[in-house]
């Protein structure tokens, strides 16, 4: 069961939103390889081209997890921080690729910042719905609610 509330429901939106961009840039990937990024302009070698299309398929099974993930992530803490913790080094690995290759297009210097940007905000609500989500159900049972006298039998 999913815990109800805003924050639970904006965790899960924003992890179903990077699942599709992972599902959708992962498949697109794979169908047009390492010419979907370069526009074909550019004359790419067949181990590099076999390499993007295999860490695709990868990047698209990242997607179908975070959608599996999404609905537990009030419980799944270790997991959750393992993915933010991942997509933070990933962002780190982009900038070291920007200082070590040049720039990219725009667009990925806006996916790289967002990958280092994202992980400790995404960490925080997950914490906070966490703990939120920890109250269990038996220990509201068991509690009188206000108004109501507890009549238990001595």
């Amino acid at each position: 069961m999913t815990p109800p509330g805003p924050a639970a429901r904006t965790l899960r939106i924003l992890i179903r939103l990077f699942a599709l961009n992972a599902v959708a840039t992962g498949l697109a990937c794979v169908v047009f390889g390492p010419e979907l990024l370069s526009g074909g302009d550019s004359v790419i070698a067949p181990d590099l081209a076999q390499e993007f299309r295999f860490l695709s398929v990868w990047w698209l099974a990242v997607g179908v997890y975070l959608w599996m993930l999404a609905a537990r992530a009030h419980t799944a803490t270790a997991e959750f921080r393992m993915v933010c913790i991942v997509l933070f080094a990933s962002g780190v690995a982009r900038w070291v690729t920007f200082a070590t290759h040049g720039w990219p297009a725009p667009l990925f210097v806006v996916v790289a910042t967002i990958e280092i940007v994202a992980p400790a905000p995404l960490w925080w609500l997950q914490a906070r719905v966490a703990a939120r989500s920890a109250v269990r159900p038996e220990a509201m049972a068991s509690t009188p609610s206000p108004g109501h006298a507890d009549r238990s039998v001595s």
